[in-house]
């Protein structure tokens, strides 16, 4: 590539665009495209090399990082990504959503809760999230109640219960995703063909209301007739995520862990999809008691990724809201003591994942966290390996007193 480009026609210089990396999920094409953007840019072409990849992406990925060494464009940085060079894409900006608001009053609800709650994550600010509130307004549902699902969680499975769960024929649409889903995982690809799978005449049917409820992409037209109609694609990585999570990873306890066991690998280049997973589990019925449970067994696996390990408790410092939410973890720490004890492991990337969460977040649970800090306080003459994640835990709250 670096010759080809070196050698280029009218012999100037550009710009070689990759887009999407983040779609990759092979980890042979990962490797031959990482190692395609290095030999450019460290070859002879003189060609620059711009890359677009998701933030949680580029967040865990360690090699695209170190790919491009540097310092963020001005006024769009991201201190997430200190010393990569990086254009950061902003989010919708307050005046364009107030112009929305002026010609579409009905999305008003959604909007000003969004903006009303710590949690929401400023989700009515991302392209994706709003498009999937006006889904969600156009299939019915009304302003009022949309304004009650300002939380990606709540949005994304709202949706997910819209437009495949309350379906007119749901079972079919449930099976012809998990099929879709599990081909998916097995090629680490974001595009299959109906032709690599058996399935059944209520599974096409299936297909094309999910292509007409916006899960599935419609195959393109070309001079009105439909083309590529065998590729099924879903018509957003996010989508694409979270179908993978609702169709292939339980949300049992116990089986998510014998889950994760068995495919080790999926949480590493399926993070997002697990991710997904976990807030199905912190949002099940039996309250955080299972999530811990999952959250506690895995940081006892030794030959786990990292990365599997580390995501709940990174999941929990982003929702914690009372005391309850980490009373299972409190009890775990008190009955365990030692620096190698799961529960004490899970504590310390609980410390680590408050790091990154904004400070809307954690002024919202400040009180929660305050308590959380007195109770691990208490448990230090008996247990010193908690004091670590403490000072931790407290220097991330100091700010908020100023």
């Amino acid at each position: 590539m670096d010759d080809v480009l070196g050698h280029w026609p009218n012999g100037e210089r550009g710009i070689l665009i990759t887009d999407a990396l983040d779609a990759i999920r092979d980890t042979h094409t990962q490797k031959r495209l990482h190692s395609l953007l290095r030999d450019v840019l460290e070859g002879t072409s003189g060609w620059n090399v711009v890359a677009s990849i998701r933030e949680f992406d580029l967040k865990y990925g360690r090699q695209v990082r170190e790919l491009f060494p540097g310092t963020g464009v001005p006024g769009y940085e991201s201190i997430e990504f200190a010393g990569v060079a990086h254009f950061h894409v902003p989010r919708l900006k307050e005046a364009l959503l107030d112009e929305l608001i002026g010609r579409r009053t009905e999305v008003h609800s959604f909007i000003e809760s969004a903006r009303r709650n710590p949690r929401s994550a400023g989700i009515h600010r991302v392209p994706f999230y709003l498009r999937l509130a006006a889904e969600l307004l156009r299939a019915g549902v009304s302003p009022e109640r949309l304004g009650d699902w300002s939380s990606p969680a709540i949005l994304l499975r709202r949706f997910w219960d819209a437009r495949v769960k309350d379906a007119p024929n749901s079972a079919a649409c449930e099976l012809a995703l998990q099929a879709i889903c599990r081909r998916m995982v097995e090629t680490r690809s974001m595009a299959v063909s109906m032709k690599e799978m058996t399935l059944s005449e209520g599974a096409y049917a299936a297909i094309r209301d999910l292509r007409s409820g916006g899960i599935l992409q419609a195959p393109p037209s070309l001079y009105g007739m439909s083309v590529g109609e065998e590729e099924l694609r879903f018509t957003h990585h996010l989508l694409h995520d979270y179908s993978i999570a609702r169709t292939s990873i339980p949300s049992i306890p116990q089986r998510f862990c014998a889950f994760v066991k068995n495919e080790p690998l999926l949480p590493v280049f399926y993070r997002q999809s697990f991710f997904f997973a976990l807030e199905e589990l912190w949002d099940a019925e039996d309250g955080r008691a299972g999530f811990w449970k999952v959250a506690l067994e895995l940081e006892g696996v030794p030959d786990l990724h990292s990365i599997t390990r580390i995501l709940a408790p990174v999941l929990a410092a982003r929702r914690v809201e009372s005391l309850t939410d980490l009373a299972p973890l409190l009890k775990e720490i008190s009955s365990n003591r030692g620096s190698n004890a799961a529960a004490v492991k899970a504590l310390e990337h609980l410390a680590s994942g408050i790091q990154d969460v904004d400070a809307g977040t954690i002024k919202a649970a400040a009180s929660t966290w305050s308590i959380f800090a007195q109770e691990l306080a208490r448990m230090l003459p008996l247990n010193p390996s908690v004091e670590s994640p403490l000072v931790h835990i407290v220097a991330r709250l100091n700010p908020l007193w100023q």
